[in-house]
């Protein structure tokens, strides 16, 4: 295997990158694959979040990035987030690089007010170097533990 996985990360106030070197076996969950399946640069990771692999308070945390580089296929994954409002807010970018094709996503999740907590969270590709909206929505968080979701884009018919 040819996979070389880090996470970076940036402490506020830090204009230094910390870098944490991982095996593949430490990054992806190994349980979800197939019997003699092999990990590859798209396997699917033990968490959803660089912060959620790193032993650090996400308040104190400005920025984290994940860069997979597969030297075998020649394909790479960096996805970089940036947080705000004590680690509560963040806004991802994920380019995915596979020889001359290049996939770019953008994702934000911002906090818009508190009791009830009511998210608002979109996500944006780009298409000819134009950002073009694929989803937005808002999330509530009711007293129950359940969530309601007012979608704004694209509108269910």
């Amino acid at each position: 295997m040819t996979l070389n996985i880090f996470i970076d990360y940036k402490l506020i106030n830090d204009l230094q990158w910390h870098i944490v070197e991982m095996s593949p076996e430490e990054y992806f969950d190994t349980s979800l694959l197939d019997e003699g399946e092999q990990l590859g640069w798209n396997s699917i990771p033990e968490y959803n979040h660089a912060i959620e692999y790193l032993n650090i308070d996400q308040s104190l945390v400005s920025n984290t990035r994940i860069r997979i580089q597969d030297s075998e296929s020649l394909k790479s994954l960096t996805i970089t987030t940036t947080f705000w409002n004590n680690g509560q807010d963040f806004i991802i970018e994920r380019i995915d690089n596979a020889l001359d094709t290049t996939k770019y996503v953008m994702i934000t999740q911002t906090k818009l007010q508190e009791d009830p907590t009511i998210w608002e969270i979109m996500r944006f590709k780009k298409n000819s170097d134009v950002l073009e909206i694929e989803f937005h929505t808002f999330i509530r968080e009711n007293k129950d533990g359940s969530q309601t979701e007012k979608k704004i884009f694209p509108k269910e018919i």
